[in-house]
């Protein structure tokens, strides 16, 4: 028996619950992935694409090392009583959440992930990778690379101005600024494979589409990033030059994954190739700053 494609709908149904469930913790988080482009649509002064939103069937939560313990109670109660019940994934062998109303014994089609920096070597004193990191009592998170960029200096937004998710009060979430979730996914693309690296690079064109009326302040938050250490200046000066590279004219990969992703949408205008190269091209020549050794 084939598997259920969830909706949009339903995948914004879980998201309402997630915020919902876990509100108390949503000024030390930071909601990554798929989801941060579609909440900028919402950002005051940001541009009107004529592509459709991006989205996706997982919501990347972003959580420090040490996660305070709120009066509230520790975030597993509040996504427990939420609903929302703890299972473990395979590869890699990590903790994900999912809504009971899916009733699925394994990993349900809209799930939660906790994430959190990987810092220092990625295997632990026996050698073992350090696939996991306890943040807080009755939570862990899987540790990833350049996660600290989403951490800094995020945006706060309101999701109440976003109309699908029906919410009767206002709630703030951060997303990433643009420049660190650019950054941070042009540092992990050589890591991706197949669809989630496609579907990366749409995110990244998305991005700059939505942001090229604001590009200056999206080269002042890269300017910052840059200043912040000697290491995340050479984070910096890779992911420029990772990004000049995927993107350097309408036959390079990010140009031709753009179009493909677009392509296989029924709804919106399609984006060619060279429409793609050449906004992108124009956006990252304001983004990127002195400090990055241009």
């Amino acid at each position: 028996m084939s598997r259920r494609y969830p909706t949009f709908e339903e995948a914004l149904l879980d998201l309402k619950r997630l915020l919902t469930a876990i509100e108390p913790y949503l000024g030390e988080i930071v909601l990554g992935g798929g989801w941060a482009p579609y909440f900028y649509r919402c950002y005051p002064g940001i541009s009107s694409p004529s592509h459709p939103a991006l989205f996706t069937f997982d919501f990347d939560v972003v959580v420090p090392p040490v996660l305070p313990v709120d009066p509230a109670g520790p975030m597993s109660s509040l996504l427990a009583n939420g609903n929302f019940a703890p299972r473990t994934a395979i590869r890699p062998p990590v903790v994900i959440y999912q809504h009971e109303s899916w009733q699925e014994a394994g990993k349900a089609p809209v799930y939660v992930e906790m994430l959190t920096p990987l810092r220092g070597s990625e295997v632990d004193r026996s050698g073992e990778p350090k696939y996991l990191k306890k943040v807080q009592t009755g939570l862990t998170a899987q540790c990833l690379r350049y996660l600290d960029l989403l951490l800094y200096m995020p945006i706060e937004m309101d999701v109440a101005r976003v109309g699908e998710l029906e919410l009767e009060a206002s709630l703030k979430v951060r997303v990433p600024n643009p420049a660190t979730y650019l950054l941070q996914k042009a540092l992990i693309h050589g890591e991706r494979t197949g669809e989630s690296q496609r579907k990366d690079l749409a995110y990244i064109y998305d991005v700059a589409v939505l942001w090229f009326r604001k590009v200056d302040a999206v080269s002042r938050w890269m300017d910052a990033v840059g200043g912040e250490s000697h290491e995340w200046r050479k984070w910096v000066i890779k992911g420029r030059d990772v990004l000049l590279s995927l993107f350097s004219d309408a036959d390079a990969d990010g140009p031709v994954a753009v179009e493909s992703e677009f392509a296989a949408r029924a709804d919106g205008a399609p984006v060619s190739a060279r429409a793609a190269a050449t906004v992108i091209g124009r956006f990252l020549e304001s983004v990127f700053p002195r400090s990055s050794g241009r």
